[in-house]
């Protein structure tokens, strides 16, 4: 199955240029292992989308939650 997963942040805040990082580098894995099919950023900064291949949604969600956005 296919999920779409909508993430938001506020630009704002001071973590977030360490966490992106951080997020970039966990994505491009994920990409290699064929998690991530697709990969967008917002134009203003404040989130993305990503296309996702899994099971399910906990199998989904698992795999997610080892992206440090979703971690902090």
């Amino acid at each position: 199955m296919r999920f779409l997963v909508i993430g938001a942040w506020d630009p704002s805040e001071s973590r977030i240029p360490m966490l992106f990082e951080q997020e970039r580098q966990r994505t491009g894995e994920l990409m290699k292992q064929g998690f991530v099919q697709q990969f967008l950023l917002r134009a203003d900064g404040t989130g993305g989308f990503m296309i996702v291949s899994a099971d399910s949604a906990a199998s989904a969600h698992e795999q997610l939650s080892t992206l440090p956005f979703m971690k902090n």
